[in-house]
Order: C-alpha cells, then sequence, then structure tokens
C-alpha cells in the first residue's frame, strides 16, 4: 500500500524554498506527497514535483478565534478525506491548529519548531499563556518534535510544552550544499545584501540605519534589501524603505523567487542579518556560507548556531546599533584575501553542521519508524 505523508504549512512558498529534496526522499520511498496550505504562486512547480495541493486558508498572524475554528474544521476535512499515514508539520499555525486536527482523527504529527518568532516576545502574558497552553495540547502526543536549536528546545521542555522524550534537535532546515556552491568572485566593490522579511526584529531597521549612516559618512559599498515587507506592526515602515531606497548605492528587491537566491548571495560582500527575533537558524546564514560568504550576525538564538567571530564573519550584540555600524565599516575595509578566508570558513563550517542530508534523513528515519508502527499495529 503506498502511504500519503501530508505537510502543513502557512505558505507553500516555504515548502517550495526549504522543503523540494525532502519531498523529493519521501516521493523516492515509495510515498504520496500532499500539501495542505493556502494557494499561492509556488503551488504550480510543487504539482510539476508531483505534490497533491490542498487548499485550506491559514492566516499566518490571524489570531480570530470563528477564523481559527475555520481553519481547524477545513485541516480537518481534508485530512479525514486523503487519510495520510503522517503529518509533517511545520509554522505555528501547522503545529498547534494543524496538528491538534490531525490528532482528531489519531494520524501521527511530526513538528518542526523553526523558532519561537514573535509568540514569546513582547505578547501580554494572557497571550503568551494562551500560546503556550496550545503548544502543549498539540506536542503533547506527537510522534516526534524538532526542535532548530537547543535554546527553543530546552525551553519547551522546561515550561512544560514538549516532553523531554519527543524532542530531538536537528540543524536547522539544513542547506542543499549541491544547489548552493561556493564562489571565490567577491564583487571590487563591498556589497552588503540583507535577506529576509523586513520585521524590525530581524533587524532590517538597524541595517537601514546603519547603510543610510555609512553613505552619509561616505563610504565606497553598496547596499542591497531583499524580502517581503507587509503593512503590518513589527515590519519596517514604507517611509523608512523610501528614505533607504533614495540614497546613494541603496537598492530594495522586494522578494526575490527561490531560484535567485543563489546568484543573489554571490553577488554580495557580506550578509548581514542583526537579529533579534525567535530564529530556529536562519536559513539565509547557512545559505550564504554554503556560497562562501562572510556573515555578520548577533549573539542571539539561533544565529548563534552559525557565527564564529573573526572564523566565518563578525558577531555582534542583539540591538545594538552602533556594534552593528562598526561591523560593517570593518568589513568593508577587508581585502580580498580576509574575504576569501572568511567565506572558505563559512561554506566549511555548513558542510560539517548544517547538510540537508542530515535533516532529511531525520526525517526518513522517523517516517519509517511511524509507518513500521503502524503496520504493525493491528498484530
Amino acid at each position: 500500500m503506498t502511504p500519503t505523508i501530508a505537510i502543513i504549512c502557512n505558505t507553500s512558498l516555504h515548502v517550495r524554498r526549504s522543503r523540494t529534496n525532502l519531498i523529493d526522499a519521501l516521493k523516492s520511498m515509495g510515498a504520496r506527497v500532499v500539501l495542505v496550505s493556502p494557494h499561492d504562486d509556488s503551488v504550480p512547480a510543487l504539482r510539476d514535483m508531483g505534490v497533491i495541493h490542498e487548499h485550506v486558508d491559514i492566516d499566518q498572524y490571524g489570531t480570530n478565534p470563528l477564523r481559527e475554528a475555520a481553519t481547524f474544521h477545513g485541516i480537518r476535512k481534508v485530512l479525514r478525506r486523503v487519510r495520510p499515514s503522517v503529518c509533517l508539520c511545520y509554522t505555528i499555525k501547522a503545529n498547534t491548529i494543524g496538528a491538534l486536527a490531525a490528532r482528531s482523527l489519531g494520524i501521527p504529527v511530526i513538528n518542526n519548531i523553526a523558532g519561537i518568532g514573535r509568540a514569546f516576545d513582547g505578547n501580554e502574558r494572557m497571550f503568551r499563556s494562551l500560546i503556550k497552553r496550545l503548544y502543549a495540547m498539540s506536542l503533547r502526543r506527537s510522534a516526534r518534535v524538532f526542535f532548530q536549536n537547543s535554546d527553543d528546545m530546552r525551553l519547551f521542555v522546561q515550561q512544560g510544552m514538549v516532553k523531554e522524550a519527543l524532542a530531538r534537535r536537528i540543524p536547522g532546515s539544513g542547506v542543499d550544499l549541491t544547489r548552493f556552491q561556493r564562489s571565490f568572485d567577491f564583487p571590487e566593490t563591498p556589497v552588503f545584501l540583507f535577506v529576509g522579511r523586513l520585521l524590525i526584529a530581524k533587524g532590517a531597521k538597524m541595517y537601514i540605519d546603519a547603510a543610510r549612516t555609512m553613505v552619509e559618512q561616505g563610504t565606497d559599498a553598496r547596499f542591497v534589501l531583499a524580502g517581503e515587507r507587509l503593512d503590518e506592526s513589527g515590519y519596517v515602515s514604507a517611509q523608512d524603505l523610501d528614505a533607504f531606497t533614495s540614497c546613494k548605492g541603496c537598492s530594495y528587491l522586494g522578494q526575490v523567487p527561490p531560484g535567485q537566491i543563489g546568484a543573489l548571495l554571490a553577488s554580495c560582500s557580506f550578509l548581514v542579518l542583526p537579529s533579534y527575533y525567535g530564529e530556529g537558524v536562519p536559513r539565509t546564514l547557512l545559505e550564504a556560507g554554503a556560497v562562501g560568504r562572510p556573515i555578520i550576525a548577533t549573539d542571539s538564538v539561533g544565529c548563534k548556531d552559525v557565527i564564529r567571530h573573526k572564523v566565518n564573519g563578525l558577531k555582534i550584540a542583539p540591538r545594538d546599533q552602533d556594534a552593528l555600524l562598526c561591523a560593517m565599516r570593518e568589513a568593508a575595509g577587508m581585502d580580498k584575501e580576509t574575504l576569501l578566508t572568511l567565506g572558505r570558513q563559512s561554506r566549511e563550517i555548513v558542510e560539517t553542521k548544517f547538510d540537508e542530508k542530515i535533516v532529511i534523513q531525520a526525517y526518513l528515519d522517523e517516517c519509517a519508524r511511524i509507518l513500521s508502527d503502524r503496520v504493525a499495529a493491528p498484530a
């Protein structure tokens, strides 16, 4: 019998960007793969891979109880019809509402906690308590809960949101070392690059301010910004973005398609991510390392798993604007040999610790265990 494996996520783009090799591996083991997510521009490419897509409205930031209840019932209706052998859940809505829908039908769930995001940062105590209860309810019967860093795993275990026996750490989402290959060509003029959602907590505003200061001081460098910006709280304002793009040498590319990320990273001198967000392990840091680019990142959860000061880049304290400015100035003055050395060591770190094959094998092992248990259960 062909097993069906369902992936639940709040965006198809996330799956297309970081889970296609996992999908290929699942299909190679004979599984039928169903994606439960909102429909977006990435769905046709995933269908071309043989993925069956089931549309369900999942609001990434929504908190309306009626809409969340509708999401629960929408996911449950799809799962009841396709009857997967196991569900793989990504992002907070999938890990909570999606997992609860699966468990209500007796379907085993593998969760992936890719950072805590904004769930526990700056929210009201009642809201944080609700999120913790929701996680505890949804994770307590999981078949496995993967964490992308040790800090988050320790937090969830200590606060009773997951049993220690169910928790396992994996190296982020990993990085495809065949797709992202090392480039030895650095631009003659320093090019700084920020890639990610333009969230203030991810350091987008800090990067913009540092770039504008360096331009005003006459630094000979280019500054590139790439990623999604929404008109929602927590994102860089339209005014700040306009002020950035009006500066000489500063450009905003918008959201870059997954297939163009490698070339974009290879075109820069330094990848900058001054994040104090609840990261898992930032994928952009891993992809930059695979391309052989030095990084500037913070000593914060997730980022500190990748950055090694003066080994593969420059490490700064979170929320420290002066430290970011000093690091970018230092980076702008580095010669090509220094950049090549940092870039080589950046590649070596991701090769030894963050190869995507490690993550894929962890999923294959868990899926094989669950399928074996389900076959043996009737006996």
